[in-house]
């Protein structure tokens, strides 16, 4: 009715307002949580993974990633979950305003690292940034200007299932390649438009959902999806993350099957960037 119509429109403009005013005071929070390498920590100690799983990349050769994950903060300090102001921020159309507070943020900091650091961020991108030039435009400004290697920014994606976005969402990440960022298929395995994503859309990496990991050590039919999915990606040249990682056991088992990075909080909780010390993760390990 039209009554309903009113009440969803002052909603709406109450959260643009409230969006804004967390954009211009600050009112973003970013947590990091490591991306570990499986088969360099499948026989760590399971009390110090749960302790500081980052230190575990101390030991590794290749590079070092972590994701990104932002909160709100509201202004009585309540940490406010991206699940609740997402999809909202997305339906007032101001998703790709927040993303590129990310951005700027995330090359920032690495911005602070040393030049020869090992240090590769993952940062989440809305369907709304993927469909706008406008925000290409200034991401690749912000890459040229901050000085870091475009190669430091991974960009996580998350299947759409409108075939017309997914044309100008892969010429968005076209662009970007060809500065050096990287990209991974956020969720995968979840849709069913997952294959044609991967046919369609130039990623570096697949990051399976984290339900399909959760049951692993339950359910046989997930496990022999899991394994297909990594043996797919592999295939096709691509890097696999195996989000939700929740215990030893399933740890070894994706060790077994060959992924290439865990993420969970059985890996290390989301903590604040300077509860990290990025430095000690510059110096090539000790063979």
């Amino acid at each position: 009715s039209g009554s309903d119509a009113r009440i969803a429109r002052e909603l709406d403009s109450a959260w643009i307002v409230r969006l804004k005013e967390a954009l211009h005071e600050d009112r973003f929070l970013l947590l990091t949580q490591p991306i570990l390498p499986v088969a360099e920590i499948r026989n760590a100690d399971e009390a110090a993974l749960r302790a500081q799983g980052w230190r575990l990349h101390q030991h590794s050769s290749g590079e070092a990633l972590f994701e990104l994950l932002i909160r709100m903060v509201n202004r009585d300090g309540q940490l406010v979950s991206p699940s609740v102001f997402v999809p909202l921020a997305e339906r007032v159309g101001m998703m790709p305003k927040i993303d590129l507070w990310v951005i700027a943020r995330a090359l920032r900091f690495l911005a602070t690292l040393p030049g020869n650091t090992r240090v590769g961020l993952t940062v989440n991108l809305s369907n709304a940034t993927l469909q706008d030039p406008e925000s290409l435009k200034l991401i690749i400004n912000m890459i040229e200007g901050s000085g870091v290697p475009a190669s430091r920014l991974i960009f996580e994606v998350t299947e759409t299932s409108e075939i017309g976005s997914l044309h100008s969402a892969r010429r968005f990440m076209q662009a970007l390649r060809t500065q050096g960022v990287r990209f991974a298929l956020d969720d995968f395995g979840t849709g069913f438009s997952s294959i044609s994503h991967l046919k369609h859309l130039p990623v570096d990496f697949v990051k399976i959902e984290g339900s399909l990991i959760t049951d692993l050590t339950e359910s046989s039919r997930d496990r022999t999806m899991v394994a297909s999915m990594v043996s797919l990606a592999h295939a096709l040249e691509l890097k696999v993350i195996a989000e939700h990682v929740d215990s030893q056991h399933t740890l070894r088992w994706l060790a077994d099957c060959g992924a290439d990075y865990a993420q969970g909080h059985f890996l290390g909780e989301p903590v604040r960037l300077e509860e990290i010390d990025f430095r000690a993760l510059n110096a090539v390990p000790e063979a």
